[in-house]
């Protein structure tokens, strides 16, 4: 569960808070900070000076963005988690055999991160890697929303998730074991299956963004394709922990 109020510091809080508005507006200085958060514009400077003396943030004339500090910490987090050296070989393998990107997805904080995406020059590369997304809103999310728990049709989010699907939309993606995603801009498709495992339940998921227009002609071909990588992964981190 997520702390309460009376138990963060609010220092912080304005500091992540004016990370957060810089990683949305790219770059902006003291000005357009405070006017954005309704933060005065000294207690905007302090936290600023604060941060660039600690390399969060660089500086340029007065225009303030983030630094490589969050590249450098994001890579090891990255590096170090214990599915990588066993998903990565097998995405790499996905994205050669149908020329397009491949990826692995987990759940945090109630939402759905893109951990590791493999990519073709020639294939869908939606620059999704490291990012963050509700739930309901991505086939991966979907998948999370309907496998994590027990695994039955009538298990719930947990109580960090702010967004959910019906029991209905569950009982079919359970049926089906993949969903199938295209964002308003139809610019992918997302194919997304669940990786689990017996004693760890729903350890992530594996997928493929893909042209839109090749989903239904090889749907069938994707869904064998990432139900045998996703038991191989699953496999592998089995092996991994009994050693």
């Amino acid at each position: 569960m997520p702390p309460k109020p009376s138990q963060t510091v609010q220092a912080t809080e304005t500091s992540i808070t004016i990370l957060e508005a810089l990683h949305e507006l790219s770059q902006a200085g003291v000005t357009e900070l405070a006017k954005q958060l309704s933060f005065s514009k000294g207690n905007v400077h302090k936290h600023l000076t604060t941060l660039e003396q600690n390399e969060f943030v660089v500086s340029d004339g007065g225009v303030y963005s983030l630094s490589h500090r969050f590249l450098e910490l994001g890579k090891e987090v990255q590096r170090s988690t214990p599915a990588g050296e066993h998903v990565v070989p097998l995405l790499e393998s996905v994205a050669e055999s149908v020329g397009d990107s491949a990826f692995f997805a987990v759940k945090e904080h109630g939402k759905v991160v893109y951990l590791f995406v493999v990519s073709r020059t020639s294939g869908v590369d939606p620059r999704i890697e490291g990012c963050r997304h509700p739930l309901s809103e991505t086939a991966s999310g979907k998948i999370i929303l309907t496998f994590e728990s027990t695994g039955t049709a009538d298990s719930q989010p947990d109580t960090e998730d702010t967004d959910s699907i019906s029991v209905k939309q569950q009982s079919r993606i359970r049926d089906a074991g993949i969903v199938i995603g295209t964002p308003s801009d139809e610019s992918f498709s997302e194919l997304a299956v669940p990786v689990r495992h017996h004693s760890d339940g729903l350890v992530g998921v594996v997928g493929l963004f893909t042209d839109p227009r090749d989903h239904d002609e090889f749907s069938n071909e994707y869904r064998r394709l990432l139900q045998s990588t996703s038991e191989r992964i699953a496999k592998r981190i089995a092996w991994n922990q009994s050693n």
